[in-house]
């Protein structure tokens, strides 16, 4: 049966599966699978031939299941997993590196394999000792597949995830968004930031398969008019845009995050955007007692119908930022954040993209020189300096100039401490 991963989900993308047999084990599993644990499976059937030999495995149905099961059990991470840490696997056991698994052979097609990889890796035994700090760490202590790894870990030690280079969408310029959402975080921003990813997915799923060029510019021109009224510019939206008008859509897209994790909502589902059936496409709502909500505007409304807080919309878009500012102000006082931190993503996203979009000529990487003014722009819309750290002003307009004093001298004692240790690595 399909049910929701949570209780506030309103997307039940999970199913749930009841006494369905093993294949490791003599037994039948009960659970649910959904998300990434779906690549249990073997990679898509539609995706390039370069893609599908990284994920190189197909398992059947009840064996998939079973591990997907054994992976919730043993409360490992299945990003990692499948993603990261198996695919580097593969890759260093094409490559001669890594022969065996604590003595069994690596047959990636066989339940028994996957079985034994999550076993050794929430138990630490032999390679699993390894493995269980993550592939990227794994990659780093034993020197061996380290540039494979640099193709499967964004930043951060998390493994890409809806950045466009590995096998999952969107594709460009889409991904522009997802780089300067990675930039901005310490971990995987896909936890909460899959808000970002309407308009490539609605433009490249849906649009690009529409049936006449016409019904296709009449569809992109109702986007384009969502994205000048959302972010500003209908450059945001528009899949010929390059690198024009990313830096505003960038923004927004870190400041929902903070949104949805405080009210909070579902994240597949908010912030409402995009409505099929509106002849504008725009998401509104009609309620009683207040009148026409445009989409974006509804958690707003949701948190004053739940906590009675008297703030006006402005109010609780600007306790967004002062949540964001002091994150970043944080992470420049205790660790020195900088640019230069951030940077170090772009060569992940420097290569040529996994998939290409149906409205260019071939696929794309990151450009440093275009893209510089577009981080740029990034920062100041952030009220952050060339240095990527809050300004003094900028927390002053937010209420919280007494955060400022403390953060440099903060940020010079990290930088101190550091010394060399910090690296691309």
């Amino acid at each position: 049966r399909c049910e929701p991963c949570t209780e506030g989900c309103l997307t039940p993308c999970a199913m749930h599966f009841r006494d369905m047999p093993g294949a490791a084990q003599k037994r039948t599993w009960s659970g649910s699978w959904f998300c990434i644990a779906w690549l249990f499976l073997g990679p898509q059937a539609w995706w390039p031939p370069e893609i599908q030999a990284v994920y190189d495995w197909r398992m059947e149905r009840r064996a998939a299941f079973e591990i997907n099961v054994l992976s919730n059990r043993h409360g490992l991470n299945q990003f990692d997993s499948l993603v990261g840490v198996v695919p580097w696997l593969i890759a260093c056991q094409k490559g001669d590196e890594i022969r065996d698994l604590n003595g069994l052979d690596m047959d990636w097609n066989a339940a028994e394999t996957w079985a034994e990889f999550l076993r050794a890796t929430a138990y630490r035994e032999g390679l699993g000792d390894v493995l269980a700090e993550g592939g990227w760490a794994a990659a780093r202590t034993t020197q061996v597949g380290l540039d494979t790894a640099r193709t499967m870990y964004a930043g951060w030690g998390h493994t890409g995830h809806w950045d466009g280079h590995t096998g999952i969408g969107p594709e460009f310029p889409y991904w522009l968004t997802s780089a300067m959402q990675w930039m901005s975080d310490t971990r995987d921003p896909f936890n909460s930031g899959h808000g970002s990813l309407w308009a490539g997915i609605k433009i490249l799923w849906r649009v690009g398969n529409l049936e006449s060029d016409a019904v296709r510019q009449a569809e992109l021109d109702r986007i384009r008019t969502i994205g000048e009224h959302l972010y500003g510019t209908a450059d945001a939206v528009d899949p010929l845009s390059g690198y024009r008008g990313k830096a505003p859509m960038g923004h927004f897209h870190t400041l929902r995050p903070v949104i949805k994790d405080c009210v909070p909502v579902d994240d597949m589902r908010f912030p409402r955007i995009y409505d099929e059936n509106a002849p504008d496409r725009y998401w509104r709502l009609e309620v009683d007692g207040i009148g026409e909500i445009e989409g974006p505007s509804v958690e707003y409304h949701l948190i004053r119908a739940g906590t009675g807080v008297d703030w006006s919309e402005t109010d609780f878009d600007r306790a967004a930022e002062r949540v964001c500012a002091l994150e970043r102000a944080l992470q420049v006082r205790h660790w020195g954040r900088d640019r230069q931190t951030d940077e170090m993503l772009l060569p992940y996203f420097e290569r040529p993209e996994a998939l290409q979009s149906p409205f260019l000529e071939n696929r794309h990487g990151l450009d440093r020189e275009q893209f510089k003014p577009v981080l740029d722009e990034f920062y100041a819309l952030h009220g952050r300096d060339e240095k990527g750290g809050p300004t003094k002003e900028s927390l002053a307009d937010l209420g919280m100039a007494d955060v400022y004093a403390p953060m440099p001298q903060g940020a010079a004692r990290a930088e101190e401490g550091r010394g060399e240790s910090m690296t691309a690595d």
